[in-house]
């Protein structure tokens, strides 16, 4: 898995072939809502998380890598 810490995201680099608006509102992603344009928020274990497809990339925003590599 490729991926840089920076500041308090996660990127992980090499998704342009995945379309993040698309797999989360799908249809059979239930935990995940658009909170701004392409941005999306979801919890899982009761910890919450937003992501945000850049370039060719997904940030999960505002977490650890602890936190990252254990739960997302």
């Amino acid at each position: 898995m490729n991926y840089t810490v920076r500041e308090n995201d996660i990127i992980l680099k090499d998704f342009d072939c995945l379309d993040l608006r698309n797999t989360l509102l799908c249809g059979q992603a239930f935990r995940w809502k658009e909170i701004e344009e392409g941005t999306f928020r979801g919890t899982v274990r009761g910890t919450t998380l937003s992501l945000v497809q850049k370039d060719n990339g997904i940030a999960f925003l505002n977490t650890d890598e602890n936190t990252f590599l254990a739960l997302w």
